[in-house]
């Protein structure tokens, strides 16, 4: 009789974590709308950015328009690069999800539900950090941009969208001619970060549109 054949033992290969195996923030976001005409110096530098905190990226901003010479367009790329990112939890493929679906600055997150911005996270395949729920992370994320931007969120609901009031129609409010005509004309308006009127002089606030002095149809 022959010698039996035994069977060979196959080295178990180590299981690889693929929720650690991150693509470098600097790739994912330099294909971003706002950041491809940014020149840097290095290729750590956006790297160092992304990772620097909220605090940090001020002062490395700061340091890089000065060292790179950019330009003021540049400049405010960099600015809502921070923003979004701050929202985002530091999340660079989240950031990059929402550039893709339109998403350019924090304000643009008006559009958005947890329903729809939870499925364009799954969509792109987005890995959100320590596991956590996409839901969750959806809800927090557009918690703080309604916190930032209450009057714009509010107006897009009233104006655009009363769906995402998520109420019976016979509790959602109407508008009047006039305010529909002022956010028409200043959509990104918000009485949050800045006032109709001057403090110190009364005179409408010089980068609103279609707001005359002593103009009472507004309140």
């Amino acid at each position: 009789m022959g010698k039996s054949i035994r069977p060979v033992k196959e080295e178990k290969k180590p299981i690889e974590d693929i929720q650690k195996v991150q693509a470098d923030p600097a790739l994912i976001l330099k294909k971003t709308s706002g950041l491809k005409t940014v020149k840097f110096t290095t290729d750590t530098q956006l790297t160092d950015f992304v990772e620097a905190s909220y605090e940090k990226k001020a002062l490395l901003l700061d340091q890089f328009a000065q060292n790179m010479e950019w330009k003021a367009a540049d400049t405010d790329a960099m600015l809502v690069l921070s923003n979004l990112l701050r929202l985002a939890q530091n999340q660079s493929n989240v950031v990059a999800a929402l550039d893709a679906d339109g998403v350019k600055k924090t304000i643009d997150l008006r559009s958005y539900d947890v329903s729809k911005l939870s499925a364009l996270l799954r969509k792109q395949k987005v890995v959100l950090p320590d596991d956590m729920d996409v839901e969750t992370y959806s809800r927090e994320l557009l918690y703080q941009a309604e916190n930032e931007h209450p009057t714009a969120f509010f107006m897009h609901r009233l104006l655009e969208d009363p769906a995402l009031f998520e109420l019976d129609k016979k509790f959602i409010p109407k508008a009047g001619k006039a305010i529909s005509a002022f956010y028409k004309a200043n959509p990104d308006f918000d009485l949050l970060n800045e006032p109709l009127f001057s403090v110190e002089t009364g005179s409408p606030n010089p980068a609103l549109k279609n707001v005359k002095a002593n103009d009472a149809t507004l309140w």
